[in-house]
């Protein structure tokens, strides 16, 4: 009823409130935001419950109502005015922090959220939310940048202007990478042998073959060699999606076959 809904509308603001509050002081600290369902929310949420109604309301004050008014003024469209957008992002940035800490709370799956300007007139500064140090440590290894780096990296990608719609050569070279990691040393297919430490392309049979005992299966095109060796784009993106279907993959070879081979 309405007495639920209250309630509910006040709890959300809050949490709202209290996070605002935890992430400041972790940013006073210079510390990262991350884990933040681990304990902050089952503090929140252990003194929200032993709090009678009227200090629920002094705690809250006029929460509720504005929570409602931005909710019902907010529109899907860009903001014409910067500290009008720099309050929805960041009020709406708060509310989806706590869903998605809950989420991970209820569930253990792992999420990364990131929020950075698109135009150099906005106020906010890059938001980076995550639940594990596996993401941050992910991301790390595969761009040498820590997470916030990233996030700036981005940022400035983003406000530089660049034009994001992709060539047709940056396209061929995304399926070249696309292809290159499906494509990768068999190392599936040598379970229970020795594994290859890198993919042979240039006389496959004897450097994989006869080795390991691997062989392919319908390759499509007449020459088997490197995705970076075919210069047409139809030609690799059927190479790409019969290899992303399964219809093209390794096979090991059973004793029995790879002795008589």
């Amino acid at each position: 009823g309405k007495s639920e809904e209250r309630k509910i509308s006040q709890w959300n603001v809050y949490v709202s409130k209290e996070i605002k509050k935890y992430n400041k002081e972790m940013e006073e600290l210079g510390l990262e935001r991350k884990r933040i369902s681990a304990g902050p929310i089952q503090e929140i949420a252990k003194r929200w419950k032993a709090m009678p109604q009227d200090e629920r309301d002094a705690a809250v004050g006029d929460g509720v109502e504005e929570l409602k008014e931005r909710r019902k003024n907010r529109a899907e469209g860009i903001q014409n005015v910067p500290i009008a957008a720099f309050n929805d992002a960041r009020a709406t940035l708060a509310g989806l922090q706590v869903d998605m800490s809950n989420l991970h709370g209820r569930t253990d799956i792992d999420i990364l959220c990131m929020a950075f300007r698109s135009k150099i007139d906005a106020y906010n500064a890059p938001y980076i939310f995550y639940t594990s140090d596996r993401i941050a440590a992910y991301v790390l290894n595969q761009t040498k940048k820590t997470i916030h780096q990233f996030a700036l990296g981005m940022e400035a990608y983003n406000l530089s202007g660049a034009n994001s719609k992709p060539s047709c050569v940056s396209n061929f070279h995304s399926l070249c990478l696309s292809m290159l990691m499906l494509i990768s040393a068999p190392v599936e297919a040598c379970e229970g042998r020795a594994v290859p430490q890198k993919m042979f392309y240039v006389n496959f049979e004897s450097h994989m073959t006869a080795k390991y005992g691997v062989v392919i299966r319908n390759w499509p095109i007449r020459k088997f060699t490197a995705p970076g060796n075919i210069n047409s784009l139809p030609t690799l993106s059927i190479l790409y999606n019969v290899w992303r279907s399964g219809a093209t993959h390794f096979r090991r070879l059973d004793d029995g076959e790879w002795q008589q081979w």
